[in-house]
This record gives structure tokens, sequence and C-alpha cells, in this order.
């Protein structure tokens, strides 16, 4: 016979044991998609070093340490309280549990599947106070960590950047851009040769770096490259060719496209782009090959940062073609505080370029890396969407199909 002084202890502890319980990381079984990230990349159905592909379409944290040689931890005051918390609940996410899976997932977001609720696992209240050191545990993000830092910059000059895609080809000319007056981004194929030594050579220089991610174009009958993206290909294929064509080589701080006047028009082919971007804490320059172009807005969505191209410099390859651009992108930086303008390595360009640069400097412009001008059109950016009206990008849903394969939208 339980009286009712013993009732009353079984409830109390049977309540701490569910709050307890409630810390520890959940399963991941097919009806749960909680954001994970991997203490070292590893996952609990992949050996191999990279997360499931079904779960990285889903929205969740990929820590494959493609870029920068290791795995990324993206942190923030929730993962850093829920590592602190894991180590009083067994060591689940510290720095001792090496090969164990971190489940992360957002106390605020939730994942929609048809005919199925799935909300991210919430932390009660136990009382527990978070060290005041944790906001110090979160790390910056990717792309700041690998922009080239400037200092002395002023807010009431103009600042452009000039982008100079399709490096790597044609090492003459790569060359010749490298040496160019710094500091510019340089946005390299990842299907060149020997990545690695021309890329460290421009940062020598003061250059910043992009992956010049091949996509498809228009034209089924130009070839955008080896590895290309392509609408036609399912979430998986599109998510390992983003991978393979990251893992070319280090220290860049995004992507922008190569052609891709058809892949930047598709949504869901773009989402699984701008998921992995979110995940490895990495930008997006929307090379705006086409007016419909929807690669800006998706990106702004997943909350990537990003920005997009002003001017093409020699999209009439002429010496007069050039200089008409690069009018067009001084004017463009005075009235509106910043430009980006994108080049390609020929002759024409980078004689113009060689002539240009010392004297924009002279002419009271700045010439910026992009990461500057992301950075100053993103604050502006968020302020709009602080005071903006419904039509706001909002929270990202994901539908997981029959087959299981995650279409984000």
């Amino acid at each position: 016979m339980i009286n009712h002084r013993n009732s009353t202890k079984l409830t109390i502890i049977a309540g701490f044991v569910f709050a307890c319980g409630a810390l520890l990381p959940p399963k991941a079984d097919a009806g749960w998609f909680p954001e994970i990230k991997p203490d070292n990349g590893m996952s609990a159905t992949q050996m191999d070093g990279t997360p499931p592909p079904a779960l990285e379409l889903a929205g969740l944290r990929e820590a494959s340490g493609a870029n920068s040689g290791n795995a990324h931890e993206t942190g923030s005051i929730w993962s850093a309280s829920k590592r602190w918390l894991g180590a009083l609940t067994g060591g689940v996410g510290s720095a001792a549990s090496k090969n164990t899976e971190l489940y992360d997932a957002s106390p605020f977001e939730e994942y929609s599947t048809p005919g199925v609720s799935m909300h991210a696992a919430i932390v009660p209240d136990m009382s527990v106070v978070i060290p005041a050191a944790i906001p110090a545990a979160i790390e910056e993000p990717l792309w700041n960590k690998n922009a080239v830092k400037m200092a002395g910059l002023r807010d009431d000059m103009p600042k452009i950047a000039v982008v100079i895609d399709d490096l790597g080809l044609d090492r003459r000319r790569s060359n010749l851009t490298t040496a160019l007056p710094g500091p510019l981004t340089l946005a390299w194929l990842p299907y060149a040769h020997e990545l690695p030594e021309q890329t460290q050579a421009a940062q020598k220089r003061g250059h910043e770096l992009m992956v010049h991610m091949p996509m498809e174009p228009l034209n089924p009958k130009i070839d955008p490259g080896p590895n290309a993206l392509r609408t036609g290909l399912s979430p998986d294929e599109l998510l390992e060719r983003v991978r393979s064509n990251l893992a070319q080589f280090d220290g860049y701080v995004g992507i922008n496209n190569h052609m891709g006047s058809r892949f930047t028009q598709d949504v869901n082919a773009m989402s699984v782009v701008m998921n992995v971007l979110r995940n490895r804490d990495l930008l997006y320059l929307d090379s705006r090959t086409i007016k419909d172009s929807v690669a800006e807005k998706t990106a702004q969505r997943f909350n990537v940062p990003t920005t997009s191209r002003d001017v093409f410099l020699d999209h009439f390859e002429t010496a007069e073609g050039v200089s008409n651009a690069l009018e067009q992108l001084e004017r463009i930086a005075r009235e509106h505080g910043t430009a980006v303008a994108i080049g390609h390595p020929k002759d024409v360009t980078l004689a113009a370029l060689t002539e240009w640069l010392p004297q924009a400097r002279e002419r009271g412009l700045q010439i910026v890396p992009l990461s500057e001008i992301v950075k100053h059109r993103e604050g502006r950016f968020m302020e709009a969407r602080d005071t903006a009206t419904d039509d706001t990008p909002g929270d990202v849903t994901l539908l997981v199909p029959q087959d299981g394969q995650g279409v984000l939208q």
C-alpha cells in the first residue's frame, strides 16, 4: 500500500527523471529531424566523415570541414549552452567526447512534413545557471574569418569591390590578375589544376578568395565545366557536387555562380546550395547572369550573407567597353555608397584595371574586398527587414516526400 507521502515522493522523482531525460539528445529516427552538428564530422549512419545527405538536406548543420581543413562548428548561445549542459549529463557534445554526435536543435525551430509535426527539443527549466562565459564561445562566421581585413575605411567615401571570375585554368592570365594591386576578390573555378598553390599565392598578395561554382546555363550547348550544378540532378547529387567543389581549396569567403542562368532561376535547386552555405557560414554573390535569378532572395531566406553584381566590366570586350563599364561602376558607388563589379582575366580587362585601380584611389574611391560590401549591405538589409511587411522572406519549410529526400522551399 502506497501512502500519500510516498506517492508524492515518487511523483517528484519521476518528474526529475523525465526532465533529465529531456536534456539528452533525441534519437534521429525516421520521424525526427533534429539539427545535427557532429563534433568531429562523423555521423551516426556514415563513418566516412560526412553527414548523411538526407539529413543535411533536411536543414541540418553540416560539419564536414571541407573548408579550413577540419570540422567546422558554427556556434551559438544555444549550442554553447547545450554543450555545457551535455558535459553535465554524460559528456554528449563535450570536448572530451570525440566520437559522439552533438544534437543541437534550436528551441525555436520547427520542421514541417505533410501530416507530421516535428518540433525541435526544448530544454525544460531546471534552474541551471548558464555560466557568463558562454557567449564568448560563439564562433566567428567562417566567411568573416577568411575575409581580408581592412583598417581605416571611411563611411563617407564610396566602396567598390572588383571580382575577377574564371581564374585557375589560364595560369598566365591568372598570375597577371594576382599581380594586380589589391584587395581584389578572386573567384577560382573548382576544376582548375593546382588550386591550393594558386590561391595561396593570391592570398599572399592581399586578395580575397571565392569558389566560382559552375552552374547550368540556359543554352544546353554551352558547357559550364565538370561537376556543374544542374536542375535535373537529385538533391543528393547536387549536395555531393557542392561538397566536392568546395573541397578543392581552402580560405575562401563564399561562392558565386559561373554561368547558371538556368540554375539560379530554380528556387529548389538554389535552396540545396544555400543550405550548405548557411551550415558552413559562407556568403553568396549573385553574378546575375539573368534578370530572373532567385539566388539572392533565396540566400536571404536562408540567412546566408549575400549581395549581387552591379556591373559586368567586360560584357563588351573592347577598351572602350571596359572604360565605359568602369565609369558606370564609379557612378553607382558615388550614388549608393557601394558597388560590385565582375570581370574576367581577359587582356583588355587586365590592362584597364592596371591603369584604373591607382587612379580610383586618387579620386577618393575605396577598393575593398567583397566581404566589406556584404557587411555594409547586409546591415542595411537587416534594418529594412526589421520594418518590413509580410512579404519579407520568412522561415524555410522543409518538405519530405515519400522517397525521403528533403526539398527545401
